[in-house]
């Protein structure tokens, strides 16, 4: 493979659909999801650990050039400066 994919909530509904388009595409993906499953990585993006584990797994088989995110979190703002204790904190 020539690069990977993270996709976060990748173990059902969007997440699993945008995970299998990845991997049609010649992607090789890592799933990410709080419900662990058949080649779902378990974790949860509310955790800095769990994303670094996820982010590591993402990367041993290629390069990480895609990471979606389908966790089923909802918050308005930006992305860039967002800190882990903000972004844990609107996801709960």
């Amino acid at each position: 493979m020539e690069a990977s994919a993270l996709v976060t909530g990748g173990a059902s509904g969007l997440g699993a659909a945008t995970a299998a388009r990845l991997a049609a595409e010649g992607l090789a993906v890592t799933r990410l999801d709080r419900a662990a499953g058949d080649g779902v990585f378990a974790g949860d993006v509310t955790r800095p650990d769990d994303l670094t584990a996820a982010i590591a797994a993402a990367t041993a088989t290629a390069p990480l050039r895609v990471c979606v995110t389908c966790a089923g979190v909802g918050t308005v703002g930006r992305v860039i400066g967002t800190t882990t204790t903000r972004f844990a904190a609107r996801s709960r």
